[in-house]
């Protein structure tokens, strides 16, 4: 399994490159507070929306602390093999802290 650091992710994202970041947390979490450009599909609507993640470029994938986001990326690297996901290590909750403190985690 691929990770991928607080600020390894912001510089990506400062670079505007090609990526995909996919939150997995509840709809409310999200609605309090999210990384930019994340799109959310919950972790157990994962197996319906394999459609809805890219197979080209970088898909980073989180949670709130990164535990139920290695979940997911073994899901989607062993069920339906994914080669380009990454897990946000330490979660969104990293990234606020080490980053972003603007960033709400609930």
């Amino acid at each position: 399994m691929k990770s991928i650091y607080p600020a390894e992710l912001k510089s990506l994202i400062d670079k505007n490159e090609p990526i995909q970041i996919i939150d997995i947390r509840d709809p409310e979490e999200y609605d309090a507070g999210h990384l930019p450009g994340a799109i959310l599909i919950r972790r157990l609507a994962i197996p319906a929306c394999t459609e809805q993640i890219s197979r080209n470029e970088k898909v980073i994938v989180y949670c709130t602390y990164g535990m139920k986001s290695d979940q997911v990326a073994i899901y989607l690297q062993e069920k339906h093999k994914f080669k380009n996901i990454y897990v946000l290590e330490g979660g969104i909750y990293d990234y606020a802290r080490e980053v972003d403190p603007s960033i709400n985690v609930k």
